[in-house]
């Protein structure tokens, strides 16, 4: 039996040997991958995203030859330097970046902590790996996803001899610059997550307060929804029709304000109108008719609270056209609408045309 088990354990190690080659291989090519995503310009704001030139030749995708090659990928020696500021571009003194150098074929060996200083600079060296996870945050500040054009984190890739994404971030004069959007003190928030409201489709008026999930409080916005779309002929060519439908929000005491982007977490002091409309006809052009819209505001009450809410409201639907996600502040007079958790994804919203 126990020579059995040797035998077991001694089998295992050399799959482990057979596979390392090819987990090396996929290693580096995720890191080439990222090496071509890099923007040319590092202290712009980071962008994500690569072209399908970017794509790695035949010649980088070939396995490693021996394991040999695989660890000198990986003991890369990496030094880094980078800057984090806000979304005014001032420095953001004492935040935290999380260093995590990809360095082993299961796990990371050597991750690494650096605060910035007064003028939101920090460095590292003596890491190693083919690839480097970087990340900011501080208290007080949103952080932004790797999908947004602007980010508070990224991935570099670091080659032998140079020119990897991560190379051109060791000079002090070119760091990599992270981004953090600075919210301030947060404020007690109801927050009801994205949900699906039933309306009439004849126009009749709705009420959904922003108080509760279930639509019922003191802080309402009332609704209209009127589409013609339940009337079309129920034939193979309803798909490409077009017909009358509209939408309408209104605040009575108090209004809507456009909400450009998710950048903007502070309502307006001014510029609220108490209604707010999307209307489309059959008879438009049908370069100008859209069969759905999305929508994103600021919304002011008549006890001087404020809230936000995002939707989409589908013309084409007679059950649940609306779909929406609101918060409310709790405290009378503040503007600021920002909540710890909050993903920013950095996606601007169209105004409506007047």
């Amino acid at each position: 039996m126990k020579a059995r088990k040797q035998n077991i354990v001694t089998y295992g190690f050399l799959v482990v040997l057979a596979l390392l080659p090819v987990l090396g291989w996929l290693l580096n090519r995720n890191a080439s991958d990222v090496s071509e995503a890099e923007p040319g310009v590092s202290t712009s704001r980071v962008h994500q995203g690569a072209s399908d030139e970017s794509r790695p030749s035949a010649e980088q995708s070939e396995l490693p030859v021996d394991l040999e090659t695989l660890i000198s990928r990986l003991n890369t020696s990496i030094k880094i330097y980078g800057k984090v500021v806000d979304q005014f571009g001032k420095p953001v003194a004492g935040a935290k970046v999380q260093l995590n150098p990809i360095n082993r074929l299961e796990d990371s060996y050597g991750k690494k902590t650096v605060i910035t200083d007064d003028d939101g600079r920090f460095s590292a060296e003596g890491l190693h790996g083919n690839s480097l996870g970087i990340s900011a945050e501080k208290k007080g500040y949103l952080r932004i996803p790797r999908m947004s054009s602007l980010s508070s984190s990224a991935m570099l890739g670091y080659e032998r001899g140079g020119g990897g994404t991560g190379d051109r971030h060791a000079d002090p004069s070119n760091p990599i610059v992270l981004e953090l959007l600075k919210i301030g003190l947060i404020e007690p928030m109801i927050h009801v997550d994205k949900k699906r409201w039933t309306l009439p489709v004849d126009g009749t008026q709705k009420k959904i307060a922003l108080d509760s999930e279930e639509g019922r409080g003191t802080h309402g916005i009332e609704v209209r929804f009127l589409s013609t779309w339940n009337q079309l002929p129920m034939d193979n060519e309803i798909n490409s029709k077009l017909f009358d439908w509209s939408f309408e929000i209104r605040v009575p005491g108090g209004g809507v304000a456009w909400d450009q982007s998710d950048l903007e977490f502070e309502a307006p002091a001014t510029g609220y109108e108490e209604s707010v409309r999307y209307e489309y006809s059959a008879t438009m052009p049908r370069t100008e008719w859209e069969p759905f819209r999305q929508g994103r505001y600021f919304v002011k009450f008549a006890d001087d609270t404020y809230g936000r809410i995002q939707f989409s409201i589908d013309g084409g639907s007679d059950r649940s056209p609306l779909y929406m996600e609101s918060w409310l502040s709790m405290k009378p007079g503040s503007r600021n609408l920002a909540t710890e958790n909050m993903i920013v994804n950095v996606v601007e919203s169209e105004e409506p045309d007047r």
